[in-house]
């Protein structure tokens, strides 16, 4: 049973990324985590993996109010297991904040990302990648509320200190930029904005290709940016080229 467990987990994972089957995906994910409450107990690293997993699953499909109660679940078996001191804790924390932030619950998320950016920071040095996304995270939230310098000296101040952790990882690097664009962007400092995003979009092309999502919000962007700055040729070729991606 214990082995079925891992290979209905792994193929539920397969149906959701890439193949985006989601009924197949939270059938396979459901029996996995059914089985492993099953066999190793709720609190289980295996069965707080398929918890989280599940979660997102459902979250993708915005069914919030059934992904919460297995957020926190998942949260309160790493503070039990592991302790509230360590990155897989915090990480938790994080995705409890990010589900709270879509659903506009800022006052709660914004805790949360706090205590997420912070305890990674502290467990695995500000220049992680994880910590450096949920730093991200929380200039989103920022960005959501409009917020716009908060996440500018936020975002930029890792930026400046050029983190390892940003050299090896070209699309988190590439992620920070857009969410610095945006902030500039809600300032209406377009010029500033430009180049940031042309980065962005070199790095996320050739991460990604031209068609991902990522480098599509990026072109959009910078079409816009190009737009009121006054340069329609451009701005209506980034347009088409995120449009077309679309």
């Amino acid at each position: 049973p214990r082995t079925e467990a891992k290979l209905r987990a792994r193929i539920g994972r397969t149906y959701f990324h890439p193949l985006a089957l989601f009924e197949q995906a939270e059938e396979q994910q459901g029996r996995a985590l059914t089985l492993q409450r099953e066999i190793l107990g709720d609190d289980h690293p295996d069965t707080l993996e398929s918890i989280g997993n599940l979660a997102e699953l459902l979250i993708s499909q915005t069914r919030f109010s059934e992904a919460e109660p297995l957020l926190r679940e998942c949260l309160e078996g790493q503070r039990k297991t592991r302790g509230s001191e360590n990155s897989d804790t915090f990480s938790a924390v994080g995705s409890l904040g990010f589900l709270l932030r879509i659903q506009g619950r800022f006052e709660e998320a914004e805790k949360l990302l706090r205590e997420s950016m912070e305890g990674l920071r502290r467990t695995l040095g500000p220049g992680n990648g994880q910590a450096l996304n949920a730093l991200n995270n929380l200039g989103t939230l920022f960005l959501d509320q409009g917020r716009f310098n908060e996440a500018e000296m936020l975002i930029n101040d890792v930026l400046l200190k050029k983190y390892e952790g940003l050299a090896t990882n070209p699309p988190l690097h590439a992620l920070l930029l857009f969410t610095l664009s945006k902030a500039l962007t809600g300032q209406g400092r377009h010029s500033e904005a430009d180049p940031h995003l042309r980065d962005a979009i070199e790095k996320q092309s050739s991460a990604f290709g031209t068609e991902h999502p990522h480098t599509l919000h990026s072109m959009s962007l910078l079409g816009e940016v190009r737009w009121r700055s006054g340069d329609r040729v451009e701005a209506k070729h980034f347009l088409r080229q995120a449009l077309e991606g679309t």
